[in-house]
């Protein structure tokens, strides 16, 4: 079976300029989320992934979720790729940080490298 009534998404992580104009038929829903709306699922998600590493290190957890938080703004993509790249590097706090500057300051490149 076919439906008859037409459905048309238009989904984005970004803000857009672009105008959106719905006609006389359809429904038109827009919904913002802001960088506070996801800060819980990141924080969750960055705790697992070093809590795996760090199981008994519950100060450094803090300090690293710290980080990697204040410097994500929102985005669960640049945590992914910034806590792969501190698998190989979280020896001490000055390679922590040395990795989050580093991607910090590579995020438009690393954006184009990885998708």
């Amino acid at each position: 079976m076919q439906s008859q009534i037409p459905i048309k998404l238009f989904l984005t992580s970004r803000p857009t300029k672009i105008l959106l104009t719905p006609d006389a038929n359809s429904l038109k829903t827009t919904f913002i989320l802001r960088e506070e709306d996801t800060v819980d699922d990141i924080r969750a998600y960055i705790h697992n992934a070093i809590n795996d590493a760090f199981p008994n290190d519950p100060e450094f957890q803090r300090d690293t979720i710290s980080q990697v938080l204040a410097k994500a703004s929102g985005s669960f993509l640049w945590v992914k790729l910034a806590l792969e790249r501190l698998e190989d590097n979280w020896h001490t706090k000055d390679d922590i940080q040395k990795v989050l500057n580093e991607l910090s300051r590579q995020k438009p490149s690393l954006w184009r490298r990885e998708y």
